[in-house]
């Protein structure tokens, strides 16, 4: 706010200066001299400050100071080293948010995300190493198309029903699963964005369908179909799956490992 009615000020004093350096021209009067002299200098003292204002570069952040914190992309731009960033994607309620707040070991927030946002995480390597996790809203598709161009890595979380509670396989929501990896390819392509380092894609919410009777089913479409599309594209240099459940602390360390993985 400052820089903007300082930039404002000078505006409006340039033009009085201009007005009353043009007036004294033409006036015998030592005030009238004098005022636009004074203008004039005002003008001149604000164009050269604000020039050697701007001229200082921006002071940017550390990036271990910011780990534990929530970063908007625009604020990603003022830190340094840049981090390696994973974007975290798929549709609403596959387990992104809790995903995320597993691995940023934070207690889940008491709503879903909203906007792209990039969690600093601290990976416990020697030397420690650094990564922004990359989430978005998940019926947001634009969202999660903009982590797409960000994302040096991406992990595509998918499931078997939009529900946490309910075994069973429902099989629009495959088609939900198909149609947004279709989007997100398509979306990789139109943009010419360069292909990502690795994919590792997450069959979610195992604790519920790991003993249902469409178990072998679920496992047959993501091999043959999920999976699949990926490794068959160009979308990515390497592309890696697991079974997963955030309920689980195993699968969770898991997903620590590969990130630890990229970060070396």
């Amino acid at each position: 706010m400052f820089l903007e009615a300082a930039n404002f000020l000078g505006g409006l004093v340039g033009i009085f200066g201009v007005v009353l350096g043009a007036a004294s021209l033409y006036a015998s009067n030592p005030t009238v001299q004098l005022a636009g002299l004074i203008a004039a200098t005002a003008t001149l003292i604000l164009t050269v400050g604000w020039g050697a204002y701007r001229s200082f570069p921006p002071t940017l952040k550390d990036l271990a100071s910011c780990v534990g914190t929530h970063l908007t992309l625009k604020e990603l731009d003022g830190v340094t080293p840049r981090p390696l960033l994973v974007g975290l994607v798929g549709p609403s309620n596959v387990g992104k948010s809790t995903l995320l707040n597993h691995v940023v070991q934070q207690v889940p927030p008491p709503r879903r995300t909203d906007n792209v946002s990039v969690a600093i995480v601290a990976l416990q390597l020697s030397p420690p190493a650094y990564i922004g996790i990359v989430d978005g809203a998940g019926q947001k598709f634009a969202q999660q198309f903009s982590i797409t161009s960000v994302a040096d890595a991406l992990l595509v979380l998918a499931d078997h029903t939009h529900s946490d509670q309910l075994p069973a396989l429902q099989a629009e929501r495959l088609k939900v699963h198909e149609d947004f990896s279709k989007q997100l390819q398509d979306h990789i392509v139109d943009q010419g964005a360069r292909a990502v380092a690795h994919v590792h894609l997450l069959l979610n919410k195992m604790d519920l369908w790991q003993s249902d009777p469409s178990r072998p089913q679920l496992v047959k479409w993501f091999e043959d179909t999920l999976v699949a599309s990926w490794k068959n594209g160009n979308w990515a240099k390497s592309v890696t799956r697991a079974h997963h459940s955030n309920n689980v602390p195993a699968n969770v360390t898991d997903v620590a490992e590969i990130l630890r993985g990229l970060a070396k």
